[in-house]
């Protein structure tokens, strides 16, 4: 789905965009900025039913791998994030979604050029 976004955004000729979703919608924008940070000037990612939390127990995975994609590269981070506890403890409870995150982390570009993904350090505590 990423990649229909991707086809819709250069049909309208569109550079870069700012790039969001719900729920799901969330995962295909994150998914967007991953293979297409030239394109992606923000990712706006949201879940309403997390208001009430900062970052919720199931989402503070995502600053840690923001931080590694941008120390190490997108591929080393993969290789680091699937040694860590981190990983191994969610692929202990969410096999899939830890097979999952892995699969994003070997697609597109090694180095993100986007500060889209600097988003992913300080999470919006409040709306």
């Amino acid at each position: 789905m990423a990649d229909d976004a991707d086809a819709v955004i250069t049909h309208a000729g569109v550079c870069r965009a700012v790039v969001g979703g719900v729920s799901m919608g969330a995962g295909i924008a994150l998914n967007f900025g991953l293979r297409h940070p030239d394109k992606t000037a923000a990712l706006v990612l949201s879940r309403p039913a997390w208001l009430n939390e900062s970052v919720p127990g199931n989402l503070a995975v995502y600053p840690k791998i923001a931080a590694l994609v941008e120390q190490l590269g997108r591929h080393r981070a993969r290789d680091e994030f699937e040694q860590s506890n981190d990983y191994r403890e969610l692929a202990s409870g969410f096999p899939a979604a830890a097979a999952s995150l892995l699969v994003c982390l070997r697609i597109g570009p090694s180095k993100p050029s986007s500060p889209a993904f600097a988003t992913f350090r300080s999470p919006c505590h409040s709306l």
